[in-house]
C-alpha cells in the first residue's frame, strides 16, 4: 500500500464522458461523495490514532497511507466536479454543502465508534464496488472518455487496496464480540442507506437537467435508462451487502483482480 499521485486534468472532459447519458450522471453524482467524505474519514482516523498506535504500530502505518491516499482522491474530486459545476450544474453546490454540513455534525457530536463504524460501512462499499467496476472496465473502455474513466479506476483501485483499513481499525478498539458484529453492521446499513440515497438525489438533479433539452421520446428513453441502471445496481448491491454482514467478513480475504494489481503497479508513487 503506497500513495500515488497521478497526474489529472479534467477541462477538456465533457459532464456526457459515457455514451449512456444516465451512466455518466449516475458517476458524476458519485464524484461529489469524495470531496466531502475524505476529508471525514482523514478525521476519524486521525481520532483513532493515538489508540491504535500504543496497540499496534503497523495499523498506525497503513492509518498514515490510507490518509495521504484520500487526501488525493478528495483533490482529484475537487476538480473533476469544478468542471461539473461550469459546465451547466452549479446546483450541485448545495448538495455539497449538505453532505459537508453533515460530517462536521457527526464529527463533533457522534461518539468515534458511529464515526469509525460509518467509515468502515462506507469502504466495505468501496471496495465491492471496486471489484464489480474491473469486471465491467472492458466495456467501459470502448464507450467513455479515457480521462474521466482513468479517475474512476485509480480511485476505486486504492479503495480496494486499502479495504482492511478501517474494518482492522474498527475491531481494534472495539473487538469481535457480536455486539460489535451488529455495529459493525448497522453501520454498513446507515451509511449504504445515506449515501445511496445522497447520489440518487445528485443524480435526479444532474438527470433532470439534461431533459430539459429533451424530446418526450428522449425523455422516456431517459427515464426507462435510469430504472434498468437502478434495478441492476441494486440487484449487485444485495449480493454486497450479504457479504459485508456476514459475521466471516473480512476485507483483507479478497484479493485483487489480475487487471487492478497491473494497473496499479502502472503508476508513479513519487510525488509531485
Amino acid at each position: 500500500m503506497i500513495p500515488r499521485y497521478p497526474k489529472m486534468a479534467f477541462e477538456a472532459v465533457e459532464p456526457h464522458w459515457a455514451r449512456n447519458r444516465e451512466l455518466a450522471q449516475h458517476y458524476n453524482a458519485a464524484s461529489i461523495v469524495p470531496s466531502h467524505i475524505e476529508p471525514y474519514l482523514v478525521r476519524v482516523m486521525l481520532k483513532a490514532l493515538p489508540k491504535i498506535a500504543k496497540r499496534d504500530p503497523q495499523l498506525a502505518a497503513d492509518i498514515d497511507i490510507f490518509n495521504k491516499q484520500e487526501v488525493e482522491h478528495c483533490k482529484r474530486h475537487n476538480a473533476f466536479n469544478k468542471m461539473l459545476r461550469e459546465k451547466g450544474y452549479p446546483g450541485i453546490s448545495a448538495f455539497e454543502k449538505q453532505l459537508s454540513d453533515e460530517y462536521k455534525d457527526w464529527l463533533a457530536n457522534r461518539s468515534l465508534r458511529f464515526n469509525i463504524a460509518y467509515a468502515e460501512g462506507f469502504e466495505a462499499m468501496g471496495s465491492s464496488n471496486a471489484e464489480t467496476f474491473f469486471e465491467v472496465l472492458p466495456l467501459l473502455e470502448g464507450s467513455t472518455d479515457p480521462q474521466a474513466l482513468e479517475l474512476w479506476k485509480w480511485h476505486l483501485a486504492e479503495e480496494f487496496e486499502h479495504r482492511h483499513v478501517c474494518f482492522e481499525v474498527y475491531h481494534k478498539l472495539y473487538g469481535y464480540g457480536p455486539i460489535a458484529w451488529l455495529y459493525r453492521c448497522w453501520g454498513y446499513l446507515h451509511a449504504y442507506r445515506h449515501l445511496t440515497r445522497f447520489m440518487d438525489a445528485v443524480a435526479d438533479y444532474l438527470i433532470e437537467i439534461d431533459r430539459k433539452n429533451m424530446t418526450p421520446d428522449q425523455r422516456e428513453k431517459s427515464k426507462a435508462r435510469v430504472m434498468a441502471h437502478r434495478k441492476m445496481t441494486r440487484k449487485r448491491d444485495m449480493k454486497q451487502k450479504l457479504a459485508v454482514l456476514s459475521p466471516f467478513y473480512n476485507p483483507s480475504k479478497k484479493q485483487p483482480s489480475m487487471a487492478m494489481t497491473a494497473y496499479l503497479d502502472s503508476i508513479p508513487s513519487a510525488a509531485p
